[in-house]
C-alpha cells in the first residue's frame, strides 16, 4: 500500500457530524470515570523497607504528573499533540505546568510521562493494541522509579473534547449544492460517480448499446387489439387518472368494462371485470377516488335518461336506486348523452347530451350518490335531435374559477366557452363567450396546452373546406390558428393529439384513419400516414370513441368491421426502441437445455420458462437490484454484450420476494444454449416485453391463467383471448403452480369464460392442445370440461372438449366439425388420471393422419379422423373448467398453462416444454453475477462547501474508509479557501488493496482558512470490472 501526503487542494466545507454513538458511550464512561477520581492503577510491588509513608510519597508524586497533563491539555491541546513521546514537566512561577525534557526528578525519584494516540478497535472501544489510531485520545502513561523499588506505574486517557467533525456516508443528492446545507445533498458537481448504492460512493458503469427510447409514430397500424362479438358495439371511453386503465361501455350485450392497458404498447391490453348493464350506456366517467362511476343511460330504454351509478368495488348496479333521471321538456324523446366530465373534486357531474341540454349533479357519500342541481339547462340556440346535439367539452379548473368549453352542431355557435353561476352555465361571466364563426357541426374537441400563456384545442368538423382547425382562447374570442381539409366528404370527425406534432383524425364515413403534421400550427400539413380500412362505429352518433393515453404512448380507437356486424378495439401506439443489455447494471448467463433435456431439435423460436426467486431480483425498494417494481427492467438477450435482445414476457413477478415467471423465445434452441438475463436500469419506465412475440411460432391461444384485475384472466397471444371470470376471484388465484401462479376452481360454480374471443373460428382443421391440470381427490361432479370449445355438444356441433369424467377418472377429447359431423373421441390414455398432483395433458389433432394423445409425455390413446372431415369453423363458446352446460358441471381442482397451436407439434417439441416447466432446476443453470458493461475509466466528485466558522481553525485528522481493489486508485484531495480561492492543503492516496479503515492524524494548519472542501478522485482496475469504493469520510478539526 502506498500512502502519500502532499500539499494539494483541500475540498471546501462539509457539513460535519457529530460523534459514533460507540464513540460517545466510551467517552463519557472515561469522564465519568475520571470525574470520580477513580483510575486504572497498576502499581507494582515494593521493597519491603519502604513504609506506608513512602508509599504515599509515590502515589502522590505520579498523581501529580496526571494532574499536570490534565491541566496542560485544558489550556492547549496542541501542547499534547506536540509532546507525544516521554516528557518531563515542570511548573513555571505563573503555576502552569508546562512539559519540560524527557523527564524530572524529586529527590531520588525519577517521573516520566509517556503520551501516545489511543488505539480503537472497528467499534470504536479504546484497545491496547491493533486498533487505528485516535488522535483526539490520548494514553497518558506515569512511570515513577528509584534504585532498588519497582516501578510504579499509572495510567489514564484523555480526550479533546473542543474538536468538531465533518463526516460524510450518503452522497445521494449528488451534484446540487455549492454549500453545504444537508448530509445527503453535499456535493457541487460530479462525473462519472454512482451512488446507486446507499452508503457507497463508487464509479459509475459506462453504459455501452442502446438506451430505452420513445420513437414517433411509423404508421397507424395496431399494435394490439380487442374484439367484440357480433352487433357489441363500443360507444364511449374514459381513461383513468393514473393512466393504467381504459374503462368502456356500450350495447347491453357489450356492458360495462374495465381493462388494464399497462401493456398494450408491447401487445396486450386485459379486460379486468365486467359489470352487467342491461340498457344502451352512451357515455361514462369515473369518480376520482376510482370507487363509482357513472353511466349515460340512453332514453329510448325507458324514455327517460338517467345517469347510473356504478359501484366498482362491488361490482354491481341498482338500478333500481342507483339512477337518477333528469327532466326534460315533453318535446324531448329517444336522447342520450354525448359527454359526461367529474370535476377534480369530485362533488359535481356535468351531463351534455344530443339535444343541447346540460345538467348538473352534486356528488355526495364519497362518489355513492347524486342529487340533480340543474336539469336540462338549454345552451345551444334551439333543441332538437342530433341538429344541436353537444359533441365534446373540456373542462378548465386551472385558473381561480372554472369554465367549460363545448363544441355542437349548433348552427349559432358551434364553439362556446362558459362560465358558472353556481350550478348553472353562464355567459355573462368573466371571458365566457361563444364563437358562431365557424358555420359547421364541431364534431369533438383536444386541449393540447397553453402557448405563450393562452390556451389551444384541435377541433374536428364537419366543414367540407375545413375539416380539422387548431383554436386558441385569445381572451375575447375563440380564434382559428391552423385548419387543415383531407377530403369534402369526411363526417363525423374525431381529433386527438399525440403530443409529438401530429393530429390523429378518424372518420365514420368514409372510414379512416388519417396524421396530420402539426408542427407549423398555422400551417397544418398532410402527416404522410393512413388508414383507410378503419370504419368508426358511429352508431347513435357517438363521438368519443378515441382517446389518447400519455401513459401507452399511443390511442385507443373503436373499429367497425365491414360486414361482420363486429367492432374492434384497437391500439396504436408509437415505436419503441429496447435497451440494449450494456444499459443494465449487471447481468447473469443462463445455458439452457443442460442434461440432454432439449429434446431433439434444434428448435425454431422456441418458448422457454425461466422461473427464479432470488434476493438479486427484488426490486430496489425491498432491497435487490432490479430497479422497477413491476420489473420492467430484466430482460434477456442472446448474446453477452446484450445487443440482440430477446422477446420475453413476464408472466409473474414480485418484487418484494425476487420471485419471477418469464418467457423467452430462443431463435434456435439446442442443448447447452446460452442466453442472458440482464437487469438493474432505473431509466426504464415502461415494459420492455414483446409478449404476442414470444408467442409468434403458430400459437393461437396461450393462456398462463394469471389475474386480471380481480375478476379477468389475462392472455398472452391476442388481447381478446382474455378471459372473464364467473364471479369476482372465483375461481381464485394461487401463486405456486406447476409454473407461477394458477386458477383453483371449486367445483361449485368458479368457471371462466371467453366470449370476446379473437380466434373463434379456428380456420385450420390442424391444431395441438396442451393443458396442466390438478384434478382434486374430492371431485364432485359427474364430469366436467378442463377446456370447452364449441357451440353446444360437440357431437353435433363445431368445437372439441377436453372432458374429465368422474365415474372412472379419466380425461376425454372429443371434436365435431362444422358440418356438424361428430368426429369421435378417446380417452387420453387408459390409466386414470394424477388426483392432487399435475398432469401434462396433450392432444395433437391431425386431420390426415389421426388425434395422439399424450400424459406427462407418456404415448396415450389415438384414433384416425374421417375423411369427409372439415375444419372446425365458428364457434361462440369458450369455457375453463364448465362443461358445455351452463348450469351444471364445474371442474374441481387448479388449472395452469393452456394452449392451442395451429399446427401439429413434433413429440420433441412437447417432450422439451415438458422438461422445461417439469423441472427448470435441472433444464436450465443460473451463472454468477456479473457487471453488464465495465466502470468508467475514472470519475470524481467535488464536495459542497463547509464553513468551520472561524479562521484559526486546524485540520486534526483525515479518517477513511474505503475498498480499493488492486489495481484501482483512490485520492482524497483537501482544499481549504478564505472568501475567494481555493488553495492546496492535503491529499491522500489510497491503492493497491488498500481497506478498512484509515486515519491521518498529521495535522494540518489551515493558514486562516475557515472554508474547506474535498475531492475524491477515483479510477478503475482490471480492465474496468473494478471500482474503488468510499464508505465514509471524517474530519476532525479545532
Amino acid at each position: 500500500m502506498k500512502i502519500k501526503i502532499k500539499n494539494l487542494p483541500f475540498d471546501k466545507n462539509r457539513d460535519r457530524q457529530g460523534f459514533s454513538l460507540v464513540e460517545l458511550v466510551v467517552a463519557l464512561a472515561v469522564f465519568a470515570v475520571l470525574a470520580a477520581g477513580v483510575f486504572y492503577v497498576v502499581t507494582n510491588s515494593y521493597s519491603s523497607f519502604y513504609g506506608a509513608g513512602d508509599k504515599q510519597a509515590l502515589s502522590e508524586y505520579a498523581q501529580e504528573g496526571v494532574e499536570a497533563v490534565r491541566a496542560i491539555s485544558s489550556n492547549s491541546w496542541q501542547e499534547i499533540v506536540d509532546a507525544i513521546g516521554d516528557n518531563g514537566i515542570a511548573q513555571g512561577s505563573d503555576g502552569l505546568w508546562t512539559f519540560s525534557g524527557s523527564s524530572d526528578t524529586q529527590g531520588d525519584l525519577t517521573r516520566v510521562v509517556t503520551l501516545a494516540y489511543a488505539q480503537r478497535d472497528a467499534s470504536g472501544n479504546i484497545v491496547e493494541s491493533g486498533g487505528t489510531e485516535d488522535p483526539n485520545t490520548v494514553a497518558v502513561t506515569v512511570t515513577v522509579s528509584a534504585g532498588g523499588i519497582q516501578d510504579y506505574v499509572l495510567t489514564t486517557y484523555l480526550t479533546d473534547w473542543n474538536y468538531r467533525t465533518w463526516e460524510q456516508t450518503d452522497w445521494s443528492g449528488i451534484g446540487d449544492r455549492e454549500f453545504w446545507s444537508d448530509a445527503s445533498m453535499a456535493s457541487s458537481s460530479y462525473s462519472s460517480i454512482s451512488t446507486s448504492t446507499s452508503g457507497q460512493l463508487t464509479l459509475s458503469q459506462s453504459a455501452a448499446g442502446t438506451a430505452f427510447s420513445w420513437g414517433s409514430l411509423s404508421d397507424l397500424v395496431p399494435d394490439s387489439s380487442f374484439k367484440e362479438r357480433p352487433w357489441d358495439d363500443f360507444y364511449n371511453y374514459e381513461i383513468s387518472r393514473d393512466g393504467k386503465a381504459l374503462y368502456v361501455i356500450g350495447t347491453t350485450n357489450f356492458d360495462f368494462v374495465k381493462f388494464d392497458i399497462s401493456k398494450a404498447h408491447v401487445g396486450i391490453f386485459s379486460p379486468e371485470w365486467k359489470i352487467d348493464v342491461p340498457w344502451h350506456m352512451q357515455a361514462v366517467a369515473v369518480h376520482p377516488s376510482g370507487d363509482y362511476a357513472y353511466l349515460g343511460r340512453r332514453a329510448f330504454t325507458d324514455g327517460t335518461d338517467a345517469v347510473c351509478i356504478a359501484d366498482i368495488n362491488e361490482l354491481n348496479i341498482d338500478s333500481s336506486n342507483d339512477c337518477y333521471d333528469i327532466t326534460y321538456p315533453a318535446t324531448v324523446t329517444n336522447g342520450y348523452a354525448n359527454v359526461m366530465i367529474v370535476n377534480e373534486a369530485g362533488d359535481r357531474l356535468y351531463f351534455l347530451d344530443s339535444w343541447g341540454y346540460v345538467s348538473v349533479f352534486e356528488i355526495s357519500n364519497g362518489g355513492g350518490t347524486l342529487t340533480l342541481t340543474n336539469s336540462a339547462q338549454s345552451i345551444t340556440t334551439a333543441n332538437t335531435e342530433y341538429n344541436y346535439q353537444l359533441n365534446a367539452a373540456y373542462l378548465d379548473e386551472s385558473g381561480a374559477e372554472p369554465y367549460i368549453y363545448i363544441t355542437s352542431d349548433d348552427y349559432g355557435g358551434e364553439f362556446m366557452k362558459f362560465g358558472f353561476d353556481g350550478d348553472y352555465l353562464s355567459t355573462t361571466s368573466t371571458y365566457a363567450y361563444e364563437d358562431s364563426s365557424f358555420s359547421s357541426d364541431i364534431t369533438d374537441l383536444t386541449y393540447i396546452g397553453e402557448y405563450s400563456g393562452k390556451k389551444r384545442f384541435m377541433l374536428g368538423s364537419e366543414n367540407t373546406s375545413k375539416e380539422f382547425w387548431i383554436v386558441e382562447d385569445q381572451g375575447t374570442s375563440l380564434t382559428e390558428i391552423g385548419s387543415y381539409n383531407l377530403s369534402t366528404s369526411q363526417s363525423y370527425a374525431q381529433v386527438v393529439y399525440d403530443e409529438d406534432n401530429y393530429a390523429i383524425v378518424a372518420y365514420y364515413s368514409p372510414g379512416g384513419i388519417y396524421a396530420i403534421d402539426v408542427s407549423d400550427m398555422a400551417n397544418p400539413a398532410d402527416g404522410s400516414m393512413s388508414n383507410t380500412t378503419f370504419n368508426r362505429r358511429s352508431n347513435y352518433r357517438t363521438y368519443d370513441q378515441m382517446l389518447y393515453s400519455t401513459s401507452s404512448r399511443g390511442f385507443f380507437i373503436n373499429d367497425h368491421l365491414a360486414g361482420a356486424n363486429e367492432t374492434a378495439l384497437h391500439f396504436i401506439g408509437r415505436d419503441m426502441t429496447r435497451a440494449s443489455g450494456g444499459q443494465y447494471t449487471y447481468k447473469r448467463k443462463i445455458t439452457v437445455g443442460t442434461n440432454s433435456k432439449v429434446s431433439g431439435g434444434p428448435h425454431t423460436d422456441f418458448p422457454v420458462a425461466i422461473a427464479e426467486s432470488q434476493d438479486y431480483l427484488k426490486s430496489t425498494t425491498y432491497g435487490g437490484k432490479v430497479q422497477s417494481d413491476e420489473g420492467f427492467d430484466i430482460i434477456f438477450t442472446s448474446d453477452s454484450s446484450g445487443d440482440t435482445v430477446l422477446d420475453h414476457e413476464i408472466e409473474y413477478y414480485d418484487p418484494s420476494t425476487g420471485e419471477l415467471v418469464a418467457w423467452v423465445k430462443i431463435p434456435s434452441l439446442s442443448n447447452n444454449t446460452d442466453i442472458y438475463m440482464f437487469y438493474g436500469n432505473s431509466d426504464i419506465v415502461s415494459s420492455q416485453e414483446d409478449i404476442p412475440g414470444v408467442w409468434s411460432n403458430d400459437y393461437s391461444f396461450v393462456n398462463h391463467m394469471v389475474d386480471s384485475g380481480v375478476a379477468g384472466i389475462r392472455s398472452s397471444v391476442h388481447s381478446s383471448n382474455s378471459g372473464f371470470k364467473g364471479a369476482t376471484s372465483s375461481p381464485a388465484q394461487i401463486n405456486y403452480c406447476q409454473m407461477g401462479p394458477c386458477q383453483s376452481f371449486d367445483g361449485i360454480d368458479d368457471y371462466i369464460y371467453m366470449e370476446n374471443n379473437h380466434d373463434k373460428e379456428q380456420g385450420y382443421s390442424d391444431f395441438t392442445v396442451e393443458t396442466w391440470s390438478r384434478p382434486s381427490s374430492s371431485f364432485a361432479d359427474s364430469y366436467s370440461s378442463i377446456m370447452y370449445f364449441g357451440n353446444g355438444d360437440v357431437a353435433d356441433n363445431d368445437g372439441w372438449l377436453l372432458r374429465f369424467y368422474n365415474s372412472n377418472d379419466k380425461v376425454y377429447f372429443h371434436a365435431g366439425d362444422d358440418n356438424a359431423i361428430n368426429l369421435g373421441g378417446m380417452y387420453v390414455q387408459n390409466n386414470v388420471i394424477n388426483f392432487d398432483a399435475w398432469n401434462y395433458i396433450v392432444v395433437v389433432a391431425d386431420r390426415d393422419v389421426g388425434h395422439q394423445a399424450y400424459v406427462d409425455m407418456t404415448t396415450g390413446n389415438s384414433y384416425t379422423g374421417s375423411s369427409t372431415e372439415s375444419f372446425i369453423g365458428d364457434v361462440y363458446d369458450i369455457s375453463i373448467g364448465r362443461d358445455w352446460s351452463t348450469t351444471d358441471y364445474f371442474w374441481q381442482g387448479e388449472i395452469d398453462e393452456l394452449r392451442i397451436s395451429s399446427t401439429t407439434r413434433s413429440t420433441d417439441w412437447l417432450t422439451t416444454g415438458y422438461n422445461n416447466m417439469m423441472a427448470t432446476s435441472t433444464f436450465y443453470s443460473v451463472y454468477s453475477e456479473e457487471l453488464a458493461s465495465g466502470y468508467a475509466a475514472s470519475g470524481s466528485i467535488y464536495s459542497s462547501i463547509y464553513n468551520i466558522g472561524s479562521s484559526d481553525q486546524d485540520l486534526r485528522s483525515l479518517t477513511v474508509e474505503q475498498n480499493v481493489p488492486s489495481g484501482c486508485s483512490l485520492q482524497i484531495t483537501l482544499e481549504t479557501a478564505d472568501n475567494d480561492q481555493m488553495s492546496d492543503a492535503a491529499s491522500q492516496v489510497f491503492e493497491d488493496n488498500s481497506t478498512g479503515l484509515f486515519t491521518s492524524s498529521t495535522p494540518v494548519t489551515l493558514d486562516g482558512k475557515e472554508y474547506l472542501r474535498y475531492k475524491v478522485d477515483m479510477t478503475n482496475c482490471n480492465t474496468g470490472a473494478d471500482t474503488p469504493t468510499l464508505y465514509s469520510l471524517k474530519l476532525n478539526y479545532r
